[in-house]
């Protein structure tokens, strides 16, 4: 009978997720279709390669684009110096930025309404 009970027990436990790290292709596919929200601020991600951020001080307007396997983006210029890249990591519905020196960001993914 304890067998039966662990048994049940793991078949309602819900399962943990686990970050993954995300190719280009698959950022590219799922930034256009999401909101990223964190401690009051939120972003998203238009198709041309706009994007918009919003916090405390207010709205922000950059680009963004897919580098190899990272999420790259400009605010205030296009120029190259301007330009920082990361790593794109998901765990559920949270969304993980990375930079080369271990930084992280997490932002809630929330669907888009256009």
């Amino acid at each position: 009978m304890k067998y039966l009970a662990f048994a049940a027990a793991l078949l309602t436990t819900p399962a943990i997720a686990e970050e993954t790290r995300l190719t280009g292709p698959e950022i590219q596919e799922l930034l256009p279709t999401i909101v990223v929200t964190g401690n009051q601020t939120w972003q998203n991600f238009d198709l041309n390669g706009d994007t918009r951020y919003d916090d405390a001080r207010g709205p922000s307007h950059g680009w963004w684009d897919v580098r190899g396997n990272q999420y790259c983006s400009a605010w205030g210029s296009r120029e190259p110096s301007y330009w920082s890249c990361y790593q794109v990591w998901r765990d559920g519905e949270t969304l993980i930025w990375t930079n080369d020196s271990g930084h992280r960001t997490e932002n809630h993914i929330q669907p888009r309404q256009n």
